[in-house]
C-alpha cells in the first residue's frame, strides 16, 4: 500500500467504525476500492495538496454513498 491508500485508510478509519472493526485484509481492498473511487472523482484535483483532496473526498456525499455498510459486509 503507497502513502496515497495508506492516507485514505487512515482518513476512512476516523469516518466509519465498521471500517475500524474489519481485519487487516478487508481493510487494505476496501481502502483500495475507495481510493480508485476517489480517482474517478472531481476530487482528484491537482490545485490542491493530495491530503486536502482525500480529506474532501472523505467528507464528500460520493464517500458517504459508496462507502461499506453492515448489509454489504456481510
Amino acid at each position: 500500500m503507497d502513502a496515497s491508500k495508506y492516507t485514505l485508510a487512515k482518513l476512512y478509519a476516523l469516518k466509519s467504525l465498521l471500517f475500524r472493526q474489519m481485519n487487516y485484509n478487508d481493510q487494505y481492498y476496501e481502502a483500495i476500492r475507495m481510493y480508485n473511487i476517489f480517482l474517478q472523482s472531481s476530487f482528484n484535483n491537482l490545485e490542491k495538496s493530495e491530503y486536502r483532496c482525500l480529506h474532501d473526498f472523505v467528507n464528500s456525499k460520493d464517500f458517504k454513498r459508496n462507502k461499506i455498510t453492515a448489509k454489504q459486509q456481510n
